[in-house]
């Protein structure tokens, strides 16, 4: 295997650890309104978000720490003003974690992860608008409109792409299988409470 090769599949595999750890730690903290949430319905979900996360630093770890810190800034934003344990307000933190991102990794590698994870936040709110409005979440495309959000996903995107091609892409492909993991295991969990309760 080429060396070129070899790295992809590194990078690869530290995506697919890195957004098992983002998905699991996102579900514990919306859990219990969280539809998806699967693994976080076991106990030590946390300790598998942490499992995933060092596995996936261990095989790229400005990739994973820079999209990890991303996810996490990201995810402020839809609380900006509200007061974390920390002291700080949302947005406070958003910064603050965003500028520890940058000074450990370059600006160029911390925007980009930004601008990636936005966008697969973008396109989960555009696939998650009716689970949301069920469970009280936040959701962009509600707010704004659909095509407003869809456009902005793409752009965000682009931009990604400009950054880092490879990178971008590989996120994104992560991402969707993700998404069918946690898809695939949660109807299955749910087909099991329900053959429990019959």
């Amino acid at each position: 295997m080429s060396p070129v090769i070899f790295e992809l599949w590194k990078d690869a595999f530290s995506l697919l650890l890195t957004g098992a750890a983002i998905k699991t730690m996102d579900d514990s903290l919306d859990a219990p309104s969280a539809p998806s949430a699967c693994l976080t319905e076991q106990p030590g979900a946390l300790a598998y978000a942490l499992l995933f996360l060092a596995g996936g630093a261990g095989l790229n770890a400005a990739l994973a720490i820079s999209l990890f810190f991303a996810a996490y800034a990201i995810g402020m934003a839809y609380d900006l003003t509200e007061k974390m344990p920390s002291g700080l307000y949302g947005y406070q933190e958003s910064l603050l974690v965003a500028g520890v991102g940058a000074a450990l990794f370059g600006w160029a590698e911390m925007l980009g992860s930004l601008l990636v994870i936005a966008c697969i936040q973008l396109l989960d709110d555009l696939r998650d608008q009716t689970e949301d409005r069920l469970s009280g979440q936040k959701n962009l495309a509600r707010r704004y409109g659909q095509v407003e959000i869809a456009l902005l996903g793409t752009i965000l995107l682009l931009a990604a792409a400009r950054l880092a091609l490879v990178k971008a892409v590989l996120t994104i492909l992560a991402s969707l299988v993700i998404t069918a993991l946690v898809d695939h295991y949660g109807r299955r969990g749910e087909e099991r409470r329900l053959d429990y309760d019959l």
